[in-house]
């Protein structure tokens, strides 16, 4: 019987080599189905179209005078809001931050300086 087991097995291997699959004589599993199968990436790609930036969708617009309808209705909204007085507040200019920045600055190390450390209330 180990001589039939022994010619099944070199017959395997043969089989292995002419067909050129991998030699697997545990049948553990290796994954060579998925490695065989033939690769998806350049059919989908051909499948979806080709993506176009935004920028360049907006520049054909804009040189087309197309209207965007979503942004003109936000745009007509955040009018409607800042007549309300709901809008967004004003952004502040560079060097009226720059001022307020070094008045915190300055009076955290005032209070460090009169020993503040304590847990405000």
């Amino acid at each position: 019987m180990t001589a039939l087991s022994q010619k099944l097995r070199q017959l395997t291997q043969l089989q292995s080599v002419l067909f050129e699959r991998s030699y697997n004589p545990t049948s553990q599993h290796t994954g060579a189905r998925f490695l065989r199968a033939r690769l998806r990436g350049p059919s989908m790609l051909r499948y979806y179209p080709q993506a176009v930036p935004k920028r360049d969708l907006r520049a054909l617009a804009w040189e087309m005078n197309w209207v965007d309808v979503a942004e003109e209705a936000r745009l007509d909204d955040l009018a409607a809001l800042k007549r309300r007085g709901k809008g967004a507040p004003r952004k502040i200019p560079s060097d009226r931050k720059k001022a307020r920045a070094a008045l915190k600055a300055a009076a955290a190390a005032e209070e460090a300086k009169k020993g503040g450390g304590a847990a405000r209330k």
